[in-house]
């Protein structure tokens, strides 16, 4: 028998669960033992952020509610949350933390708001059903292995306010055709993971290239104008934390 939670922190009743304030965030880590009951959830106005790792494998998710309250959503906020396929993150929102969505398998376009400025470290690895995803000018940075393995993604446009890409951005991106971003990357396109073959097209320039094409000596280099100054590559495993030990199964008395 599914149970029934009702306390000054959070409700859950028939799938859906509702975080009621800050400290109810929080709490939610508490709830993994009811993880696989939930497929709603209701963030309640006036919730400022999406804390650490507080749906991560919430694996039976489909819908979230998010108000506009929220500002800040943390890392792996909602990594393997492998039934979720959209939904909509308000403009309120200036932060995705790293691993945000990643491996949320079922996913399948996503715009990032116009708040934006900085795509974290791996946030949509593995996101293997996503086929679009809209970046709006404003980002100005995309973090290291941000779309890696996503190997639905068909085509990308990086707006003009981007000034910083990091490694394997887009490493094993395997349909991936066209990529539109500034020429200031010409000289990154390897060291970004774009695959041998894709259209490259530049923005700020009339032709376009193909990756294979443009490649030089110097291409596995980081320009001025990337991120991440280390060639070992990051173990995004490390913030989803899918070797880490899970929260305390313990929920808060009912109130």
């Amino acid at each position: 028998m599914k149970r029934v939670i009702d306390n000054e922190y959070f409700s859950l009743e028939d799938g859906i669960l509702v975080i009621k304030n800050n400290d109810g965030m929080d709490y939610s880590h508490y709830a993994g033992s009811l993880k696989n009951e939930v497929k709603t959830v209701h963030i309640m106005d006036g919730v400022t952020f999406i804390g650490y790792r507080a749906f991560f494998a919430y694996t039976d998710l489909t819908n979230i509610t998010i108000p506009d309250s929220v500002t800040f959503i943390g890392d792996s906020a909602f990594s393997d949350c492998t039934s979720l396929t959209s939904f909509t993150i308000p403009d309120s929102v200036t932060f995705i933390g790293d691993s945000a969505f990643s491996y949320c398998t079922s996913l399948t376009s996503f715009t990032i708001p116009n708040s934006v400025t900085t795509i974290g470290v791996c946030t949509f690895e593995d996101c293997t059903g996503l086929t679009s995803i809209t970046i709006p000018d404003g980002v100005m940075t995309i973090g290291i292995g941000a779309f890696r393995n996503c190997t639905s993604l068909t085509s990308i446009t990086i707006p003009d306010s981007v000034t910083a890409i990091g490694y394997w951005a887009f490493e094993n991106c395997t349909s991936l055709t066209s990529i539109t971003l500034p020429s200031r990357f010409k000289d990154n396109l390897k060291s970004m993971g774009i695959p041998d073959g894709v259209e490259v097209i530049f923005s700020d320039v009339i032709e376009s290239e193909l990756a294979d094409e443009v490649l030089g000596d110097d291409a596995y280099n980081h320009g001025e104008e990337s991120v991440g100054h280390d060639e070992n590559k990051p173990n995004c495993e490390e913030n989803v934390g899918h070797d880490e030990n899970e929260p305390s199964n313990d929920v808060p008395d009912d109130r």
